[in-house]
Parts: structure tokens; sequence; C-alpha cells
């Protein structure tokens, strides 16, 4: 099936080191092959998103289709789940663990198999919780299909090989009415979509009827951390719109995706790693040396908090943000380094402030001090290495070093952080 769309701005962006933005406008809603349909009209080539699925044997075709949709146009990717057989013969209905073995032998770059992973034990605990069940007993039914699993799965991989800092998403119209379902008849939105949508943006009331957001596509939302778009000024780079399958009269079932860069900003955004691991059983000495290594592998942030955790024993919370392409590497430093059993991740969001570091002159030496500007307004604050540093070879306190780097700047001690 040739295709493809040389992505060149984003590889360009990729190089040159911009910020560049996913913001999705469900103006139909959103649906894995809404998302798909977005990816490829931004130029991710469908090819790459489904080889992986392919060559793990998944009983599925797919094609490529450019449409309208109330005048709009649109790209569309129809697949064809054919009797929704999966390797090992799994059917339509299945669990949690036959959905993971599938996953387990993707060729997949590890975090986004984790994220595919994340959306479907996402789906399970919903499930469960709106059915009154285990999580082991949960059987998935319409999103445990092949179709489904190829959606989530080719969508991960594509945002994974969109390039993107990060994705936003406007307010997520749920529709109204009722659905058929394997549990019979549904209020819309359905209780696993509304399970999934806690957090995110939604547009309630919305009187058209059907279901404008499916669990697939709320699903993909989730896993992939989207929040409403920050205050700032953007620039658009390029938009895609993705079709769903129906094709009202009354508005365009579309998907609208676009790339995005901040404008004049002095904030930086993007995709970070959270990771948390639990321990209750080593020493602060043991726990020194640990920061020290997750330091070294690369941790942008870390803290280790108080906690209460199983069996009322008091212990620590390791919570590290990481950027994404080192996130197995903490993993690791985390394994290896610490008593924890199990580690938790998710993606997040970290907005920076711009910042510049200045050096000034003061009686006692030179003292490096970082700017930022915050809505008009300039703070500094003082390295405390350097301050630390000319305190011990003066002998003077810190706050006299802090003190005389201010008055160099015609700042009072009032203006401390």
């Amino acid at each position: 099936m040739p295709f493809r769309i040389l992505p060149c701005f984003l590889k360009s962006c990729c190089w040159k080191g911009l910020q560049v933005f996913l913001y999705l406008e469900p103006l139909g809603g959103i649906s894995g092959d809404m998302f798909l349909g977005v990816l490829a009209g931004l130029g991710v080539d469908p090819q790459e998103m489904f080889a992986p699925l392919e060559k793990a044997g998944l009983d599925f075709s797919w094609r490529f289709e450019t449409v309208q949709r109330a005048s709009m146009a649109a790209a569309r990717i129809v697949i064809d789940a054919g009797h929704r057989h999966g390797p090992g013969g799994m059917h339509e209905h299945t669990n949690l663990d036959a959905v993971n073995r599938i996953v387990g032998v993707l060729e997949v770059p590890e975090l986004v198999r984790k994220q595919i992973f994340s959306a479907f034990e996402t789906l399970a605990r919903v499930e469960a919780a709106a059915h009154g069940v285990d999580v082991a007993d949960v059987h998935f039914h319409e999103v445990g299909a092949v179709d489904s699993i190829v959606d989530i799965a080719a969508g991960m991989l594509g945002y994974h090989l969109l390039g993107v800092s990060g994705v936003y998403c406007s307010p997520v119209p749920l529709g109204s009415g009722w659905v058929e379902s394997s549990h019979g008849r549904l209020p819309v939105p359905a209780p696993a979509t509304v399970g999934i949508m806690e957090g995110l943006p939604c547009a309630l009331n919305d009187a058209r009827p059907g279901e404008l957001t499916t669990p697939t596509g709320a699903l993909m939302l989730r896993a992939l951390g989207a929040g409403p778009l920050p205050p700032a000024s953007y620039v658009f780079r390029k938009t895609a719109c993705g079709a769903g399958s129906r094709d009202p009269h009354e508005y365009p079932n579309v998907l609208r995706g676009s790339l995005l860069d901040i404008a004049d900003s002095n904030t930086a955004a993007g995709e970070v790693v959270r990771l948390e691991a639990g321990i209750d059983d080593m020493s602060p000495e043991a726990l020194a040396f640990l920061r020290e290594r997750l330091e070294e592998a690369g941790a942008l942030e870390l803290g280790f908090i108080p906690q209460y955790m199983k069996k009322g024993r008091p212990g620590i919370l390791a919570v590290i943000l990481v950027e994404s392409a080192s996130a197995e590497r903490l993993e690791s430093v985390l394994f290896k380094h610490s008593t924890t059993l199990g580690i938790r991740w998710w993606p997040v969001w970290r907005n920076v402030l711009a910042r510049r570091s200045i050096v000034v002159e003061t009686e006692f030496g030179g003292v490096r001090m970082k700017e930022v500007l915050v809505e008009g307004v300039h703070r500094f604050s003082v390295e405390y290495e350097d301050a630390a540093r000319l305190a011990v070879e003066k002998g003077v306190s810190l706050m006299d070093i802090e003190d005389a780097a201010r008055r160099s700047l015609g700042l009072s001690g009032e203006d401390r952080q």
C-alpha cells in the first residue's frame, strides 16, 4: 500500500530544537480511526504505523482515502479486521492478559509499548468500576476487538513518529442519546467513556445525537496526557482533518489536528515522563546514593516524599521527572540501586520559564544569577553554589552574598525570592 508524505517540516523542527505541539479540535468528536486520519494527514506514513501489527500476525487490512465531511476535506483510514481473530485465535471478546500478550510482541519503542499497556490498563479499571467486577474479570468486548487494538497501537506509534513535544485538546463533545453495546442499551456517553474522560476537558450538553467520542478515542487522549491549550500566542504550521465514518449534514464529522509552536513566548513546554516508586526499607545513606545515581542518569527533577505505606510502615515515595527518551535508563537505575519492586509512570506536561544566566560584580567577587521574565516582571535569584563558595572564602554569611548581588542590580533585600 504505497503511501508517503515526507514530514519535512517536522524533521527540520526536531533538528533545530523547536517546540512543536499537536493541537486537537474534535469538531465531530474523536475515535481511533479519526486520530489515525489526522496523523496521516500531518505526514505520518500509515505503512510505518501498521507494520509492527502486520508483522505480529493480526488479521486486518487497511486503506487510506481522501473524503469530504460537510465540505471539509479529510483523511480517512478504514480498517477491516476480518474475522477479528488475532495471534492465538483471539476473538472479539478478550481480556487484559490477552491484549498484553499481543502488545508484548510488537516491535515498537519501549515507551510506545508502555503507553499502549497504560491505555488498556486504564480501560480495564474503568470497566471494572462501571460494572462492579474485578479487573481480572473484565472482558473488553468491542474495545478488545482486533480493530481497536490496531487503532490504539498504531495511534500511539504514529504519535511517536510525528515527533511533537506534546498534545493539547479543546473540550471534547460526547454526544447524547443511547448506544447499543454488548452490555445492552447504554446512555451516551457510555460509562467507560465517562470513566476514561475523568480529568480531561469535555463539552457537556451537546444535543447532537449519537456517540461522538468513543472509548477508543478517549483512551488516546488519556494515554497521551492531552490537556487544555495553555494561554499563549501560537503559530499554525500545518493542519489536517481525520474523518469519521458518518457524514451528517449538520456538522463536519472530523477531528482537526494542527501543528503549533509558541510565538514570542518566554516559556517552553513539552512532554516528560513522571516515574514513581515506593521505598520502605532503605537507609538514608542508600537513598542519598540513589539520588546521586538518578541525577547522573538524567533526572530533570527529583524528590523523596515521606509517606505511610502498607501495614502503616513509614517510607519514601521517589518522584522523578525525566525526558521521554531517558525514561528506560532511569527505570534501570531505580531497579538497580533501590529496593522498590515496582515503578509507575505516565506522561505529564511541563511548562518551564525561559531563563538566562548573568554575572554581577559585588564587593566579594562575581556571582551568577538567574533571570526570568513573568508577565513583564523581571525576577532574579542567586546561584547557591557561587554564594556558598564566596561566603566560605570571605567569612561572611550566605545572606550577605545574596544581598550584595541584589544591590548590584539595584534591588533590595525584599526582592529576594
